[in-house]
């Protein structure tokens, strides 16, 4: 009996053995939030891009830790004298995903682009309203108006006509939002009567991972693409853990329970630097956390109230008690990383005195109450949106304005700032960098185009200022872009459109049996370049 029992024993070691060994190559990526969806063109949440980051491609890519463009699913394109006509050259011999709801017929061709560009263009197209129909990058980026043709020349060759010249329009389609999706798929789930939003459930891309499934605020498994076009990556599983928790996420990696962490705690880096088996590196950030104001809203439609506002936020208070020292005061919505940062506008230090005179002048000598809303999840370019509106909320009491912290689920909270722009006041958000160019902090966040639609949650419109971008669109000479956005900088600091408040720093937190990870401040995560020890 003794024999057999120790016969067993080794033989289910060796299975245990054996099982682990071949789930060994796995990364465990702790997440801040659940993705909202996977139709990235309707995603506006980190969460959803660092999904779409695994699960897609775009037509152009991004070289690694820079923002130099780089071939993806176009291995390259031409661009006509006048700037208009831009012909992409696809590449061949692209898989889609193949799972166990969908087994694709033919490999991506320019049927894909004309698709992926036609649902959110053509309100006629079937999927033009899968979700909350909110395709927030094609409106910010003025891609309404600016392209006015896309058209198949044949099976590996798309041109895209437009309005006018555009300069950044090749570095624009390399932002996630632009992710290629299949057609075949979306002629499939309308053959099958599905409900369109399959195409977000159950997604399907040519990207390095594959969806094998999803339950929300609990956990995202992913596969490895075997047949993926750049070369299978060093893993064979890819799963995303949800931990909304900065400091839970901070006790998992630790454990060795993840791999990754996404956004760690400020206050937990230097705990994070004292484990040995934990690598953390800090590079300089592409984003910027602000607050927004209601400016089609009394009383934020006048401008010495703004200014008043901007003068009562603490920055280097928050910087210390938020950030923990891991950020700088920001002046203005386009960060120094970028080119065109303007240095020299007009700054709001933290000067009570000024902002209750200020208020005084717009007629508001005893203040006035506002509701504040503040981000229920962390993101780099804000770590604690709570702790944040605390601060600022026991600064502008003194100046007489009284403030209700208000926050809502990441979802809701997107969802309320697009589509009830009445009923928000003042509200704590920021920018990441999709790509390296001005034009995508400016144009998306304060152009008068991004406030119908798009990501101007202010609401605030200037003709000059808006007179200014589109001239810094129209020309590849970046001596006279640079000239440009200076001045749109200059005179929304004067404007006080908003409260830029910091430059975060990007940190990553990864334990060190994962190599060749390095953080990237434009494309986020990089799961496929990563070496699994």
């Amino acid at each position: 009996m003794n024999r057999i029992y120790s016969i067993l024993l080794v033989l289910l070691l060796s299975f245990s053995v054996t099982i682990h060994a071949a789930f060994a190559k796995q990364i465990t990526y702790c997440a801040e939030a659940s993705p909202v969806y996977f139709i990235p063109s309707i995603a506006g949440d980190s969460a959803s891009f660092t999904a779409a980051h695994a699960l897609y491609d775009q037509l152009v890519g991004i070289k690694p830790q820079s923002t130099e463009l780089a071939p993806s699913l176009a291995t390259s394109w031409d661009i006509s004298k006048d700037g208009k006509v831009y012909t992409f050259h696809l590449r061949k011999g692209v898989k889609f995903h193949t799972t166990k709801y969908f087994k694709p017929k033919r490999d991506f061709n320019a049927d894909d682009v004309v698709f992926t560009f036609d649902m959110q263009r053509n309100k006629k197209n079937p999927f033009h309203k899968v979700g909350d129909s909110m395709f927030d990058f094609y409106s910010s980026m003025g891609f309404e108006t600016l392209i006015k043709d896309i058209k198949k020349i044949d099976d590996y060759t798309v041109q895209f006509t437009l309005s006018r010249a555009e300069a950044p329009f090749a570095t624009d389609l390399s932002i996630t939002a632009f992710s290629i999706m299949s057609k075949e798929y979306a002629d499939y789930i309308l053959a099958q009567k599905k409900d369109i939003m399959t195409l977000s459930n159950q997604p399907i891309g040519t990207g390095p991972f594959s969806f094998y499934s999803y339950k929300k605020d609990s956990m995202l498994r992913l596969l490895t693409f075997k047949d993926y076009w750049a070369g299978r990556a060093d893993t064979d599983k890819l799963t995303f853990l949800i931990v909304p928790n900065a400091p839970t996420r901070t006790l998992h990696l630790q454990k060795g329970d993840c791999d990754i962490i996404s956004m760690p705690n400020p206050t937990d880096i230097e705990k994070l630097k004292k484990n040995q088996n934990v690598l953390i590196q800090t590079i300089t950030g592409a984003n910027i956390g602000y607050i927004g104001m209601n400016v089609t809203k009394k009383p934020f439609n006048n401008k010495l109230v703004r200014q008043a506002l901007n003068y009562a936020v603490d920055k280097k208070a928050i910087i210390k008690a938020v950030y923990k020292g891991y950020a700088k005061p920001a002046t203005g919505l386009l960060p120094p990383s970028i080119w065109g940062y303007n240095a020299n506008v007009r700054t709001y230090e933290f000067n009570l005195k000024k902002a209750k005179a200020l208020l005084a002048k717009a007629g508001y000598p005893h203040g006035f109450s506002l509701h504040l809303w503040a981000m229920p999840i962390a993101r780099e370019y804000m770590p604690n949106a709570k702790r944040t509106a605390e601060i600022i909320q026991a600064d502008w009491e003194k100046i007489g304005v009284n403030v209700k912290i208000v926050s809502y689920d990441w979802g809701t909270y997107l969802h309320k700032l697009n589509q009830e722009p009445a009923n928000k006041d003042v509200f704590i958000l920021g920018w990441s960098a999709d790509i390296g160019d001005p034009d995508n902090f400016l144009y998306t966040l304060i152009s008068c185009s991004a406030a119908d639609g798009g990501a101007n949650y202010s609401n605030y419109c200037n003709k000059t200022v808006d007179s200014l971008l589109y001239k810094a669109k129209r020309t590849s000479n970046r001596k006279l872009r640079t000239g440009y956005y200076k001045k749109v900088q200059s005179i929304l600091a004067q404007e006080a459109a908003t409260i830029p408040l910091a430059y975060a720093s990007d940190t990553a937190a990864s334990r060190k049996r994962i190599t060749n990870y390095k953080p990237d401040p434009v494309k986020g995560m990089r799961f496929n370049l990563m070496k699994v020890k």
